[in-house]
């Protein structure tokens, strides 16, 4: 399916995108990307035409770790300038979600080389996405 593109004030291309936090046992979901933009992340995608943040935030979320979700409440919502995807597009209007979910995180080895619960502290080790590492010190997870 066709990813939703919409346009800045400025009248430039971007993406809707949504962004899944999800932490359990005080311990947060990343995987490791197999595609750019390279580094540890949560799991994310773009929204396709025809869906809203929320039905991308159900899909997203099974099909890069098999989970599924039980509750969830939006934390951030806006434009991410400087924000490269692989599909050449620099500009994200991002949701971003914290979820609570249910089942065990399966490796998809299409999206990840590892997917693993990592605590604050090595959050702060690893090398993160761009965006994730704004959003997660936008609203001061780490």
């Amino acid at each position: 399916m066709a990813t939703k593109i919409g346009k800045t004030a400025n009248g430039d291309a971007l993406h809707y995108s949504v962004g899944v936090i999800i932490k359990q046992y005080g311990k947060f979901l990343l995987i490791d990307r197999t595609t750019e933009p390279f580094g540890f992340a949560v799991l994310a995608g773009h929204v396709n035409e025809n869906e809203t943040p929320e039905v991308a935030l159900v899909r997203i979320v099974d099909e890069e770790s098999g989970l599924k979700i039980v509750s969830h409440h939006q934390e951030y919502e806006g434009e991410v300038q400087g924000n490269w995807c692989n599909r050449g597009i620099g500009v994200h209007y991002w949701y971003v979600y914290e979820c609570e979910v249910s089942g065990d995180p399966i490796l998809v080895v299409t999206k990840a080389k590892s997917i693993g619960w990592y605590t604050p502290e090595e959050v702060r080790k690893l090398k993160l996405d761009p965006a994730v590492h704004y959003w997660f010190k936008k609203i001061k997870l780490i």
